[in-house]
């Protein structure tokens, strides 16, 4: 397959997913970030375990892709449908920088050849330097919409209503 549409899968999959399903994208955040810590402490006995149940060339891989989806996918289980249709729009930015944020979670998790593969395009080059920019740039964005979107008291910021006697 070539390396430019196993880029464009790679990104376009989990988008098509996240946006058709209409999930919260601070949800999809943090399920994807629940995968990567998976993925980075639970990597080495998973692999293990994939190693002694099934007969795949390379079981590292497939342990540490199977970290990371578990949790995106239970989300997009769980939590389909959490997203109006009216806020889709305004939200789609967040989940555009979600899917590539699993992309290049992904294309880290790729074995050596077939990152090189991958890394050898241009867009795949873009991706994986960026990676920690990436990282940094989405939590900051989900955290800067979480503040635009915070709840806010209509009483003057004194925190009581009083009540009027008549």
């Amino acid at each position: 397959m070539s390396p430019l549409i196993l880029l464009a899968l790679i990104t376009g999959v989990p988008l098509a997913a996240f946006t058709l399903l209409r999930v919260k994208p601070l949800y999809l955040f943090t399920s994807v970030m629940a995968g990567y810590l998976w993925m980075t402490f639970l990597g080495e006995p998973a692999e293990l375990v994939v190693h002694s149940l099934l007969d795949f060339a390379h079981p590292d891989v497939i342990a540490r892709l199977l970290l990371l989806a578990i949790p995106i996918v239970l989300t997009l289980i769980i939590m389909r449908g959490s997203l109006s249709t009216s806020a889709l729009p305004f939200q789609f930015f967040l989940l555009v920088a979600n899917s590539l944020l699993v992309a290049v979670l992904i294309l880290n998790a790729l074995s050596g050849g077939m990152q090189d593969s991958l890394r050898a395009t241009n867009p795949g080059k873009i991706l994986s330097q960026s990676s920690d920019v990436l990282i940094a740039g989405v939590a900051g964005l989900h955290m800067l919409v979480m503040w635009i979107m915070r709840p806010r008291s209509h009483d003057g910021g004194h925190g009581r209503h009083k009540k009027k006697r008549h």
